[in-house]
């Protein structure tokens, strides 16, 4: 049986010819990193200044109103549902439909989210109640409410 055995040459091939030379290439290095992580980080926080800020005063008073909720508020054209507006709040019990407190919150967010609507923009409201239990998933329930009144018909 016949072995092969590779054999390498120790050369002094590892150092540059001038150290500043090194010194030079890491300084632009570390500015290229730099500019790369502020390019990033200024990107994303505008875009999520562009994404969420229209929201951002419902955000506020649903905040003002309901301190432990932790409200998230976003809109837009949902499938089947054009110019939704959802609002998600967690809540302290387990919501279930036809539940007092459900609807007190659901009239309140309607009523508080109607107020902010000035522009009439959004035409439905989808309250996503949940209640995170510990072991496993948040029992939630998700409420509709019409933010538009109908269209007075005359003579009425």
């Amino acid at each position: 049986m016949k072995m092969l055995t590779m054999t390498t040459s120790l050369t002094d091939n590892t150092q540059p010819a001038d150290p500043r030379q090194s010194s030079a290439r890491g300084r632009w290095l570390v500015a290229g990193l730099l500019l790369f992580g502020l390019t990033a980080t200024s990107t994303i926080s505008l875009y999520w200044k562009l994404r969420l800020g229209p929201y951002s005063p419902y955000r506020q008073a649903l905040k003002t109103a309901f301190p432990e909720g932790g409200p998230v508020v976003e809109g837009g054209n949902l499938p089947g549902l054009p110019h939704a507006l959802r609002v998600q709040l967690t809540v302290g019990f387990s919501p279930e439909a036809g539940d007092d407190r459900v609807e007190t919150i659901a009239n309140q967010v309607r009523d508080l989210v109607a107020g902010l609507d000035r522009g009439g923009e959004y035409e439905t409201l989808l309250l996503d109640l949940r209640h995170p239990k510990p072991p496993g998933k948040p029992e939630r329930l998700e409420v509709r409410r019409t933010l538009k009144s109908p269209p007075a018909v005359p003579g009425e």
